[in-house]
């Protein structure tokens, strides 16, 4: 499954595309994005802003000698998992991206295939996110990536790939309702058309060189 993704669009963009302010300085366009990096988010709770929140979702009941980074969240037992019931319930998110990247291994060795919207513009990710409190009380705020069955595109490299939703949906998907309509959220968690995806075999490093970007976020989010 997808283990890292790109955002190398510009602060501009990313700002016109989701109707939200960005902080230039917190979303500066990388080749990688990766686990338990600060990356930039739209809660709903906040859906005017971008923030920075840790990928590899910690539950809010989670104890500190507990090891968790839940980075994808599969769309069919999103009510299943304790870790997922009520972030899909009440805390979900916006998670930009311009591409998503899927390493197979080939009799060849490994390939790494890369996609991206055709139209060359971003698009947001469906995710959910929880709040931690480390033993230092101080709030660690997290998110998964929503994945479902992939389509014929992706299901060459991959058995599921993120919901990227329609920007029309990310009104519904930022609800902050208390009682959301679950039904119509669970309808938006399918695959896009194969024809809104290119793919091309590229590394992040490759995206990196390519486009004259530094490759990561760095530092980190610490727990």
């Amino acid at each position: 499954m997808m283990d890292a993704y790109s955002l190398t669009c510009t602060p501009d963009e990313l700002a016109r595309h989701l109707g939200a302010t960005v902080d230039a300085t917190l979303a500066q366009p990388r080749a990688k994005c990766e686990l338990a990096q600060g990356l930039p988010a739209v809660m709903n709770e906040t859906s005017d802003e971008v923030q920075l929140l840790r990928w590899g979702l910690i539950p809010s009941w989670a104890i500190p000698s507990q090891q968790y980074n839940l980075t994808l969240a599969k769309a069919e037992t999103l009510l299943e998992k304790e870790a997922y019931k009520v972030p899909f319930k009440r805390r979900r998110c916006l998670v930009p991206a311009t591409g998503f990247y899927i390493k197979k291994r080939t009799h060849h060795g490994t390939a790494c295939y890369y996609y991206t919207a055709a139209s060359g513009e971003p698009f947001a990710m469906a995710g959910v996110w929880d709040k931690w409190r480390t033993q230092n009380n101080d709030d660690v705020i997290s998110f998964s990536i929503i994945v479902c069955r992939a389509n014929l595109k992706v299901k060459t490299s991959a058995d599921y790939m993120p919901v990227i939703l329609p920007v029309d949906a990310y009104p519904q998907w930022l609800s902050n309702e208390l009682t959301p309509d679950l039904a119509l959220l669970q309808s938006l968690l399918s695959p896009v058309l194969d024809s809104y995806l290119n793919c091309t075999l590229e590394t992040p490093e490759a995206v990196a060189e390519r486009l004259k970007l530094p490759l990561t976020y760095q530092p980190a989010l610490q727990e």
